[in-house]
């Protein structure tokens, strides 16, 4: 940047936040690899929230090492261990590309037919594209460490006996919540992940209960897909 600057082919060059989210990224572009770059996805959470808004040091939503870099050994360990990562969400492929980059011999599990768990669906949302990419990248560096991921299959305390890993790392998210309201099984009622991925194609009128980030992003959705009649319900005087 300082040679682009020199030339005058630019008077200011802001990078910012992609310093956080992958440090390497100017190296990878160099070196003629830009796709093992993690690219920032301006979620704002672990940099400008934190800082701004909480008054904590700065983070990274998708760089576990930011902030923290002292913590983090940079030297292969000393004894390769058999590695088991249960879930391949972004927490299980951080997990299985740490393991992997410290020399440990690494199996990722994912029950699902893909990696990326919610985030798939968070994908999915109008203008966030680079969620997917995202887990795409994640996924392609994980294998270029060598770490072997088996989608569809769910693990068993079977297999585990059986495999007799050294360590098992689980990563298998959190539930969905619904609400406790009178009529919540009818069956005119789905939620936000069957609309996203397409299993439910919703008649018109819609009411979208929650106005946080899913509820607002799915009625953002629908609304892309020609919906009109769309009402969210918040308990909240704002939405979250």
């Amino acid at each position: 940047m300082d040679e682009v600057i020199a030339r005058g082919d630019a008077d200011m060059i802001a990078v910012a936040r992609q310093h956080l989210a992958d440090p390497d990224f100017l190296k990878n572009a160099r070196e003629g690899h830009p796709e093992d770059t993690l690219e920032c996805l301006a979620c704002n959470q672990g940099c400008i929230e934190r800082l701004s808004l909480e008054a904590l040091p700065i983070r990274c939503a998708i760089n576990p090492q930011t902030g923290q870099e002292l913590m983090y050994p940079a030297a292969p360990a000393a004894i390769s261990r058999k590695v088991w990562v249960v879930g391949g969400g972004p927490a299980g492929l951080t997990a299985a590309f740490e393991a992997a980059r410290l020399g440990h011999q690494v199996t990722l599990f994912e029950q699902e037919s893909q990696t990326g768990g919610n985030v798939r669906y968070a994908a999915k949302a109008p203008h966030k594209e680079v969620y997917g990419r995202y887990i795409k990248t994640l996924t392609a560096k994980c294998k270029k460490k060598g770490v072997d991921i088996k989608t569809g299959t769910e693990v068993t305390e079977a297999m585990i006996e059986a495999g007799k890993p050294d360590a098992v790392i689980l990563a298998i998210g959190a539930g969905i919540s619904t609400c406790p309201a009178e009529g919540i099984n009818a069956s005119v009622v789905c939620d936000a992940w069957q609309i996203l991925d397409g299993t439910v194609q919703p008649k018109e009128p819609v009411v979208v209960i929650g106005g946080g980030l899913v509820g607002m992003e799915t009625a953002d959705f629908l609304r892309e897909k020609g919906v009109k009649d769309i009402t969210i319900v918040e308990m909240l005087p704002s939405s979250p």
